[in-house]
């Protein structure tokens, strides 16, 4: 198929999708041939498109400079095709690169709805709780199945215990079984043999027994106690605050969220345990729940930055926009995106939205081809719904039907469709998908960290500048303080010669102030001897006396 010019947005911002390739819609295979993408020839034609290359299909388009030249109509040389391809291939990647980068931005950052905008806490699970929805179905028990089935597990069973068995022709034995139909009364069983012949890692061995892990002190017990109250709220299990049902499905959530802190406890998970729960033990609706969240990769959805539930976003965007064009741009065009409609049908399996009955007929699915059942559901009651989608014109009523009808004719397709849903071949596709989200998310951090670390670079030689000028002005006052002590320095010296010269004229003069003093007292002896001389009175004749006047 040839795509001409196809425009759109996305979210808040818009694209532009100017692609000619030779692949069918919907086409995700490989090409290692060029370098810089995983993939080309992404999306798909619209509907004019389709109708014209089908009657045009058998003759070679090239693509050259933008005009479509068939070889019965026009003969180009080697060496005028080549640069001509080489440039719209490069022109053609650049498009294809910037469609699914705008495709995985939207994931992460939803216009409406946006569960992962970048204005929020780090644990965007806390804003499930205005998405995921009580179940509005009631209870529908269904009877007995007929005899034909029960007689075909119960062999199935027997076979399963024989060691000489064929592995392979066991394995689709029961697959045929599980699209027949699965008892009631058995759903438990089998479901333990589906997930014991799932082929992936098991969780870690339990380092506690499970009555222990029950007792233990969880952080997360007020969140779950809060949510054990909105799970199936009308089945008669769970409807007692204080019955069987809320204790066990509370153990199973509490223990789980002990068992595995690094995801602990996220809302969500309550619907599945609760299935498991009606038809299984509570310890053997323990381990399946593990199971489930390791062995089916369950557990990426519920981690903090609820990685997996993004790229199986991204993964359901890419596939609607690939098999049904019209439809992924008419939701866009009214801001319809996968966040308002298809979380808690990954999040839950489809329980928060179905029977009961109707949820463990889904999850009989689940066992047996993964989450992939998930995306096989949605794909085709899109494909059965895409008239009614594209013949609503607003976004209240877009999201009504995603929301609310697309639910039941999911319980009607399951009445007459069910073979056709879950033959549905979409696995490599969602493979292709993964490794390309994967590429765009790796992409998408090295730019991230690459811009980091340049504002990093660019705020340290900021502040290099600043403490270089700070250097500089600290410089020039220590030149500053230097020569003030120097001066300082100076005038202490000339103060120490002045206080010498002082200190050696203060010694003169206490000199002096001691001559001056004896010489003050022989005047003061010779003033007071000398009225006895003028007077006549004797003076004695010793020598010694006279002597001292002398």
């Amino acid at each position: 198929a040839v795509v001409s010019t196809q425009s759109g947005h996305y979210g808040r911002g818009s694209f532009l999708c100017e692609v000619e390739i030779k692949r069918p819609l919907g086409s995700l295979t490989p090409n290692t041939n060029r370098r810089g993408s995983l993939f080309t020839g992404l999306f798909g034609t619209n509907n004019k498109d389709r109708h014209d290359t089908d009657s045009d299909s058998d003759s070679d388009v090239f693509r050259t400079s933008g005009v479509r030249r068939s070889r019965a109509s026009t003969e180009l040389s080697p060496s005028e095709v080549q640069p001509l391809t080489m440039a719209s291939d490069r022109r053609v990647l650049r498009r294809e690169k910037s469609c699914r980068m705008a495709i995985y931005d939207s994931v992460h950052s939803p216009q409406r709805g946006g569960m992962f905008a970048k204005n929020q806490r780090s644990d965007s699970r806390e804003s499930l709780s205005s998405i995921i929805s009580t179940n509005e179905f009631e209870h529908d028990v269904l009877g007995e199945r007929n005899r034909e089935t029960v007689e075909l597990w119960e062999k199935i069973f027997k076979k399963q215990s024989d060691p000489k068995k064929n592995e392979e022709h066991f394995r689709r034995d029961v697959q045929t079984a599980v699209f027949q139909g699965v008892p009631e009364r058995m759903r438990g069983r089998i479901w333990r043999m589906l997930a014991s012949l799932r082929k992936a890692k098991p969780p870690p061995p339990n380092e506690q027994s499970y009555d222990e892990l029950c007792d233990t002190s969880s952080p997360f017990k007020p969140a779950i106690q809060l949510d054990i109250g909105r799970t199936f709220p009308k089945h008669p299990y769970f409807q007692d605050p204080e019955g069987e049902g809320q204790e066990k499905l509370s153990n199973i959530l509490v223990a789980y969220s002990a068992y595995d802190p690094d995801v602990g406890y996220c809302q969500g998970m309550s619907f599945i345990a609760g299935i498991l729960l009606v038809y299984l033990e509570e310890e053997e609706a323990f381990q399946l729940f593990q199971n489930l969240l390791y062995k089916y990769d369950f557990r990426d959805n519920y981690k903090k930055d609820m990685c997996g539930l993004k790229m199986r976003l991204y993964q359901l965007t890419r596939l609607v926009h690939d098999r049904y064009y019209s439809v992924h741009e008419h939701l866009n065009t009214y801001e319809v995106t996968p966040h308002l409609y298809a979380v808690s049908w990954l999040m839950t399996s489809f329980a928060t939205q179905l029977p009961l009955q109707v949820a463990a007929r889904v999850m009989d699915f689940v066992y047996l081809q993964g989450i992939d059942a998930i995306f096989k559901i949605i794909i085709f009651v899109l494909q059965v719904s895409q008239n009614e989608i594209l013949g609503l014109k607003s976004f209240e009523s877009l999201t009504k039907y995603m929301t609310e009808t697309i639910p039941q004719k999911i319980v009607a397709s399951f009445e007459y469709h069910t073979t056709e849903i879950f033959n549905l071949d979409i696995s490599t596709d969602l493979r292709d998908l993964h490794i390309e989200y994967k590429v765009l998310h790796e992409d998408v951090s090295n730019a991230n960290k690459t811009e980091f670390l340049e504002t990093k670079y660019n705020l340290l030689q900021q502040q290099s500048k600043a403490h270089t000028a700070q250097i500089a002005q600290l410089n020039r006052e220590l030149e500053r303080y230097r020569s003030e002590k120097r001066s300082t320095a100076e005038a202490l010296d000339r103060a120490n010669a002045r206080l010498a010269l002082v200190e050696a004229q203060n010694t003169t003069l206490i000199k002096e102030n001691e001559w001056l003093r004896c010489e003050v007292a022989n005047l003061q002896n010779t003033t007071t001897l000398e009225p006895h001389f003028k007077n006549g009175s004797s003076i004695s004749a010793d020598p010694l006396s006279l002597a001292g006047f002398g």
